[in-house]
């Protein structure tokens, strides 16, 4: 369900006329957070990270096993774009750009309750897994006090697991 939906919001996207492409030899070309949301808002243009450059610090796991590792019916270049290259592109521009939430632990927070509105209840348990589970283990885990500071290349970024949490 979250597969499916996500790709929904992603062609209303592509919709607005906005271009997606990898970072550049998958480096943060933005720098801060906040050029992300001005290249959409006065370019139209949004670089996203690879799945497949990073899916967690140090992540060991059967992909074939994660719906989020999926190929789709997109491209960028000559690289197909997985479900969760799509999220992520979905998830920055309805969580964070449209209503201008940072990329730290707050702000994670409120683009999770901003963009879980958009999502099926039963799509939105995955994407509440997906968002305030990473959010969760990040900044407030085994790292969190050094994350909560660290630039996002810095950053230690949880594992990738397939799952859902509990319902409290």
């Amino acid at each position: 369900a979250m597969a499916m939906e996500t790709t929904a919001q992603y062609r209303a996207i592509l919709k607005t006329g906005l271009v997606v492409e990898f970072f550049p030899n998958n480096e943060d070309t933005y720098g801060n957070p906040r050029n992300a949301i001005l290249d959409v808002v006065e370019n139209n243009h949004f670089y996203v990270f690879s799945t497949k450059a990073g899916f967690g610090s140090n992540a060991s796991f059967d992909s074939s096993k994660n719906p989020n590792l999926a190929e789709t019916e997109f491209k960028i270049g000559d690289e197909t774009m997985l479900v969760n290259d799509l999220f992520r592109v979905v998830h920055d521009y309805f969580g964070h750009i449209k209503e201008g939430n940072g990329f730290r632990a707050e702000g994670e927070d409120n683009a999770w309750y901003s963009h879980q509105a958009m999502y099926s209840p039963l799509a939105r348990r995955a994407m509440t897994s997906e968002t305030r589970g990473q959010n969760s283990w990040v900044n407030y885990g085994p790292h969190g006090e050094f994350n909560r500071k660290a630039s996002p290349k810095d950053t230690i970024y949880a594992d990738q697991k397939t799952g859902l949490l509990p319902d409290w």
